[in-house]
């Protein structure tokens, strides 16, 4: 298994569209890739703080998507890349980070999103939908 990390570097005066990126970038993504026979999830983080109490975080947000192979990121993220890439700017002027990892040890088997498919937005009490292409929430296998 892979994941695939996009990290959004926390820089001052940088602009970062949390609501955006939770209700319109992510669903639009997960549509679009999370279609992929070998997807098996993905989690969207927002950064709180640094390695010392009271800092800044370094990432003001990240993203993490799972597939089975690297071969079936390619296959599913390939077709989209532009149209992903192109929405970029309606989110963020900060540049990503992008780093693949092969997950060696996963334990618990805990959800990537909460149960019901949905997720906190940040502090925001109110929750939007996100679930996979098949309707579901999406889980490691």
């Amino acid at each position: 298994m892979v994941k695939i990390s996009i990290f959004y570097p926390a820089r001052e005066g940088g602009r970062f569209d949390l609501p955006y990126y939770l209700q319109t970038h992510m669903p639009m993504s997960i549509d679009r890739i999370g279609a992929h026979p070998g997807f098996r999830g993905v989690s969207v983080e927002q950064g709180l703080g640094g390695g010392e109490p009271g800092t800044r975080p370094t990432f003001i947000a990240a993203c993490h998507f799972l597939f089975d192979s690297m071969e079936h990121f390619v296959e599913a993220y390939t077709p989209h890349a532009a149209s992903l890439y192109e929405d970029l700017t309606n989110y963020t002027d900060l540049k990503p980070l992008v780093q693949i990892n092969e997950v060696l040890l996963r334990t618990g088997g805990a959800p990537l999103c909460s149960p019901g498919g949905r997720i906190a937005t940040g502090s925001d009490p109110a929750r939007r939908p996100l679930a996979n292409a098949r309707g579901a929430c999406a889980h490691a296998s």
